[in-house]
């Protein structure tokens, strides 16, 4: 015995896409002809869906944000407390190398009396040029061109390069491409430092330079006197020499008093 099989109902794809063609076609030309009318339309219907879309998802966008702040606060954190430790550390480096430089002076006969004149900062950068201070002490105060200048009692920060009667132009040792000698406290080597402003010091070194993060570097006299500590080594560099940066301690722009020798 054989069975017929049923025929399929047969596709007919062509009518579906005319169909869609003519329904888009019908809605471009409506829309052309009536903007307004179409553009109220669409923003009635679509308004209910952001509603809707954005109280579904609103609560996993707030969850992801958590986590995104939770774990960038808690990166943040550990930097913190890692350049804490540092810096505790530095510090007591640096008091214990005071005093032993403090013993030494004494043992030599060479005690340091320091005669300076303390001044108010007049004007600051943007209101002075970049990487220069005007004090209100001169001539008056037997302040001269060459003076060192100092924003606390061991940060050497510039000299007078121009004086007056009752005012000084201090010009930041970081001044651009402005060049200073210095030491590295922890190892005695000597740098010239290169000024790149904004109180910033940069130097190049060859890539196995014993110069490391938190380093201080000082003035070349007897008394020494900070200059800059190191806050960052670029040795992305595919040559053979890495990119050291300084910065003078303290915000030396912030600064409402400074002291002239």
């Amino acid at each position: 015995m054989s069975y017929h099989l049923k025929s399929r109902p047969k596709y007919e794809p062509k009518e579906r896409i005319i169909a869609v063609v003519g329904l888009f076609l019908f809605l471009s030309l409506f829309g052309w002809i009536f903007p307004n009318f179409t553009r109220g339309t669409a923003f009635l219907v679509a308004k209910p869906l952001w509603s809707v879309s954005a109280f579904v998802f609103k609560p996993f966008e707030s969850i992801k944000n958590y986590f995104i702040f939770k774990n960038s606060l808690i990166k943040e954190i550990q930097t913190l407390e890692e350049e804490l430790r540092t810096l505790r550390l530095n510090d007591i480096d640096r008091e214990s190398l005071s005093k032993e430089n403090e013993e030494l002076k004494r043992q030599l006969g060479r005690n340091v009396v320091s005669n300076r004149v303390i001044s108010r900062v007049l004007s600051k950068p943007p209101r002075s040029p970049y990487d220069t201070l005007i004090i209100d002490v001169g001539t008056l105060y037997n302040i001269s061109v060459g003076s060192k200048v100092y924003s606390g009692e061991n940060i050497i920060i510039g000299k007078i390069t121009e004086v007056t009667g009752s005012t000084s132009v201090v010009e930041l040792f970081t001044k651009g491409d402005l060049k200073q000698e210095s030491i590295l406290l922890r190892t005695g080597v000597s740098f010239t430092l290169v000024g790149r402003g904004g109180a910033n010091f940069g130097i190049e070194v060859p890539k196995d330079t014993d110069v490391q993060w938190g380093d201080v570097f000082v003035y070349p006299e007897f008394s020494s006197s900070v200059l800059g500590t190191v806050y960052y080594i670029d040795v992305s560099s595919q040559g053979s020499f890495k990119t050291v940066y300084l910065r003078i301690p303290g915000n030396v722009f912030s600064t409402q008093w400074v002291s002239v020798e």
